[in-house]
Order: C-alpha cells, then sequence, then structure tokens
C-alpha cells in the first residue's frame, strides 16, 4: 500500500445509528457535499444507503444527477435553485427533487415539467436570514403562488442556519421562529407541506426543538460536529495511512524542513513519509469570520505558533511519532526515537480531515 484513506463501515452505522436516535421519526437527508466531506460522493452514498438512508442532498446538479443514477431508489434534493431552462429539464427527467427559491423559478420548473409531462417535486427555500437563496418571510403570496401552479407538488419547505455554531442560540432561535411562522402563515392560506427541515448536523444535536419532520445531516455523518454539540457518541470515520520511505539519523544542530525551523537538540532518528499538503494533510479552513473577538483569537493563536509550533502526531507501530518541521508538498519528517522496530515500508496512521483530502488518494472501505 502506498497511501490509502481506510473508512469503517461499522463506524458509520454507528453514526446512522446515534442520528436515528437523536431525531426519532423525522427523515435523514444524507447532506453530500464537497464529495461527500472527502468520503467519495457514490461509494459513501451507498453504505449508507445500505444502512437505511434514502434520502440525500446535494449542492449541485452535477453530483445530484450522479448521485441518482448510481443509487437506485434512492430520493435526491438539489439545496440551490436551478434557473437554466436545460437544467430544469434533466432533474425533473431524473425525477430530482428541486429546490424553489422566486416565482420565476417556479414558473420555469412548472413549464418544463408539462411540456416533459411529468410532475416536479419541489421544496420551497425561505430566507431567514443566510441571504443566499430564497423567498423572504413576507413573500407568502409568491409562494402561495408557486403552489398553485401546473405540474408541481410543492412536498418540501425549508432554511438554513447561519450560527447553529455559536455558543450564543438565539439567533438560530430567531430564524427558527421566522421560520415556523411562515409556515403557520401558509397553513392559514391552506397551504400545507410533507416535509418542513431546518436543522443542520450542529443543531441536530443543540436544538432538538427544531428536528420538525426532517433534518439535514453533513458532516455528522462522518463524525464530525462543532464543539459546542458537547458528547455526541459520533465516531470520527475513516483513517490516512502513509508509508516509512527512508529512515536516517541526523546529527545534532542539524536543519529538518524547508525554512530551517526545526533543528535537533541532538543526534536523532527520523522516518520519511510519503504524505503531505498537496494530499490534503493539515489543511485548514482559512479564518472566515471578522468579529473582532474572532480577531483577536486568531491572532493570538498564530502568535503561539511563532514560538511553539503544534506537531502532528502520527502512529507507526502502536508508537507515537511527532512531526518535525514544516510539511512539504509530498511528505513529512517524523521523530523516530521512541519506534525501536520501525522499517521502511511501515505503515503510518496520519490524522487528517476527510474534507480537505485529495481525491487522488484511494478510498476503501472495510
Amino acid at each position: 500500500m502506498d497511501k490509502k484513506f481506510i473508512i469503517s463501515k461499522s463506524d458509520i452505522q454507528n453514526n446512522i445509528s446515534v442520528l436515528r436516535e437523536k431525531v426519532k421519526d423525522a427523515r435523514v437527508y444524507a447532506v453530500l457535499k464537497g464529495n461527500a466531506y472527502g468520503m467519495g460522493l457514490v461509494p459513501f452514498a451507498k453504505e449508507l444507503f445500505s444502512c437505511g438512508i434514502k434520502y440525500f442532498a446535494l449542492t449541485s446538479l452535477e453530483d445530484a444527477l450522479l448521485l441518482k443514477n448510481a443509487v437506485q431508489d434512492c430520493s435526491v434534493l438539489l439545496l440551490t435553485p436551478c434557473n437554466l431552462e436545460d437544467a430544469i429539464e434533466s432533474a425533473v427527467s431524473d425525477d430530482i427533487t428541486l429546490c424553489v427559491d422566486s416565482l420565476e423559478n417556479a414558473m420555469l420548473i412548472s413549464k418544463t415539467a408539462q411540456k416533459l409531462e411529468k410532475t416536479a417535486q419541489i421544496h420551497i427555500k425561505i430566507d431567514t436570514g443566510m441571504g443566499r437563496y430564497g423567498f423572504l418571510p413576507s413573500q407568502i403570496d409568491d409562494i402561495k403562488s408557486v403552489c398553485a401552479l401546473e405540474n408541481i407538488n410543492a412536498e418540501g419547505i425549508f432554511t438554513h442556519l447561519h450560527s447553529a455554531f455559536n455558543k450564543d442560540p438565539s439567533p438560530s432561535f430567531e430564524q427558527y421562529r421566522l421560520f415556523t411562522s411562515t409556515i403557520d402563515n401558509l397553513s392559514k392560506q391552506s397551504i400545507k407541506f410533507e416535509v418542513s427541515h431546518i436543522c443542520n448536523s450542529t443543531a441536530i444535536f443543540r436544538f432538538p426543538d427544531m428536528h420538525l419532520t426532517a433534518v439535514r445531516a453533513g458532516s455528522a455523518l462522518i463524525g464530525r460536529v462543532s464543539e459546542v454539540c458537547g458528547k455526541t457518541n459520533l465516531c470520527k470515520v475513516g483513517k490516512l495511512y502513509g508509508q516509512v520511505v527512508d529512515i536516517r539519523e541526523l546529527p545534532k544542530d542539524h536543519n529538518i524542513g524547508y525554512a530551517a525551523l526545526y533543528r535537533t537538540k541532538k543526534a536523532q532518528k527520523i522516518a520519511c513519509v510519503n504524505v503531505g499538503y498537496a494530499d490534503g494533510v493539515a489543511v485548514t479552513k482559512a479564518n472566515d469570520t471578522f468579529r473582532f473577538i474572532d480577531i483577536l483569537r486568531y491572532g493570538f493563536n498564530d502568535f503561539k505558533l511563532l514560538f511553539k509550533p503544534t506537531p502532528l502526531v502520527c502512529t507507526i507501530n502502536g508508537k507515537n511519532a511527532k512531526s518535525l518541521g514544516r510539511i512539504g508538498m509530498t511528505n513529512l519528517v517524523l521523530d523516530a526515537s521512541l519506534v525501536d522496530d520501525i522499517k521502511i515500508g511501515d505503515l503510518v496512521n496520519i490524522p487528517a480531515n476527510p474534507i480537505y483530502l485529495s481525491p487522488l488518494i484511494e478510498r476503501e472501505y472495510i
């Protein structure tokens, strides 16, 4: 084995069981954006389907079409609107449930569905503050007009929480209030929906009163949710393995890696491993929130790294080995001082977030 990401089927089943217990009878949509959070879209969807997940949600039409044709008898919801006629035709032809965010969008779907002599399934998106897609809560008349269009079945209604991960839950509570009041106002107009959903992975665990009739689970399926969720019993799915490709004894005061950020304090045994940041190792999301407190926190953490960089702790033959110096594009260097039985070809378990793993890394389900 050169390098491989090994995915445990039993861990996937555990996470599904945890979610099922949490949401009870609510429908679970598996959100598989970003190559299914790095797990591989089609193989991960097939594994989820074999574990009883029948509903999937995606953010690109290409992925939705691919999944619909790869996994028979599943239901696929597209979470972003289609506004081009040829795209709508492809979606309706393949029975993909469409997101609708405007009356004009719905009219185009209706026209296309009539031409195909089919009924288009739709979920109406409500913008409760995310500001991307959706009807405003005040647009009740437009939503009512959508539901009256020919060859359209408005099966569901949903919105998107923007701050479920914040310690302060009040923004999420306000979005929930806006969403449910919109549903109530539509109900007074005799417009009701089979499916309503607001919860993402974090909200599933934080806000059980918001589960409604469906939830959208994405990162929770691979065992990764915000720390504000507390203990969840989810398992982090998958382990990245590389190989030891060289073993060396370096003398005292010898530099390691680009920029010579690490210098040996004594003679030291090191192991070179064939995995680097081009494979997605030690890659993290950019600092993308800009509240004053966030800027202070990020700045303080970056300042600490000047004096004591955080090493990557890998495992070789059951023993920990810390990374030394900067991680390279195609390799990393480990301190092998405590790994007495190390040899070239040994497997190395490397911490990695699958969301950032290169699609060129082979995924294997066991």
